[in-house]
């Protein structure tokens, strides 16, 4: 038994090298995120950070089937989301561009949302700067599209800004009534500002390791693969293993299985009990 979770440990795929996965609690109008040591969720009052990379990927819950996910792909226009159930007989749903399987994902009886999972250089004052991971959806998403088209408008580019929240608004629209955030964006000069060129420069060396991440989740290559030499005369991995959602510790045998998450999410869903993070100004 030991030595079959052993084989099964040494050919799960690379992990995630995000340390906190951040989500917003429309409930309570916050984010927060699981702390695996401490086995306690932290609310997150105002998060500050900078954009390192954004990708695509299908997130959801639904009552009858539990949790679902998909690969994280940077153009859900051109590439294939592969969604799936976190567990059950069926755990396949749809596999394809977003336009082609949007109807079946976002049906009621599924519940899939489209999802921007964004890689970011956030700070904290206990421990400084890491890489961690937001993902937004629904009206957070919204809220998202509207920074970016801000962005735009000013012919600012995302890597250039300190993103924080700027409110919290309550839809009370429909027969759910919830919380939602919006952004605000605080502009960087690397040329002036010694502290700003430090941590853009940290952002630039963690987008580096989330690409090279990425890569290696769509070369289906396992935290047991040989580090190989690049070398344009080597053949191509052929197995192609789709990406985890960084929420799911699924033991079973599966080239999408990854250690240690799935426990997160539960616990983020089901307990009530929380620690706060101290707020934080922007840290310069």
């Amino acid at each position: 038994m030991a030595a079959s979770r052993r084989q099964q440990k040494s050919n799960s795929l690379v992990p995630n090298p995000a340390k906190k996965f951040l989500e917003f609690q429309g409930s309570k109008g916050h984010y927060l995120y699981y702390d695996n040591e401490k086995k306690e969720k932290v609310i997150v009052k105002n998060p500050q950070f900078l954009i390192v990379k954004e990708t695509t990927t299908v997130t959801g819950w639904n009552k009858a089937n539990g949790g679902l996910f998909s690969n994280e792909v940077e153009d859900g226009n051109t590439e294939e989301l592969d969604v799936r159930y976190y567990k059950g007989d069926n755990k396949n749903i749809a596999k394809g561009v977003w336009k082609d399987i949007k109807q079946v994902v976002t049906a009621r009886n599924t519940d899939g949302k489209y999802t921007r999972s964004v890689y970011i250089a956030l700070h904290d004052k206990i421990n400084g700067w890491g890489l961690d991971n937001i993902k937004l959806s629904g009206k957070q998403l919204t809220s998202w599209i509207d920074l970016h088209n801000k962005l735009k408008a000013a012919n600012i580019e995302e890597w250039q800004v300190m993103i924080s929240i700027d409110t919290i608004e309550f839809d009370d629209s429909g027969s759910i009534h919830y919380y939602y955030p919006t952004f605000k964006y605080k502009l960087l000069d690397e040329d002036k500002v010694p502290a700003h060129k430090v941590i853009m420069t940290k952002a630039d060396a963690y987008c580096d390791i989330v690409e090279d991440f990425l890569q290696k989740r769509k070369d289906g290559v396992t935290d047991a693969t040989p580090e190989r030499r690049k070398d344009s005369s080597s053949p191509a991995v052929q197995s192609k293993a789709q990406d985890k959602d960084p929420f799911d510790d699924s033991e079973e045998e599966s080239p999408l299985q990854e250690d240690s998450i799935e426990d997160q999410q539960n616990k983020m869903k089901e307990d009530s009990s929380f620690e706060e993070e101290e707020e934080d100004d922007f840290p310069f």
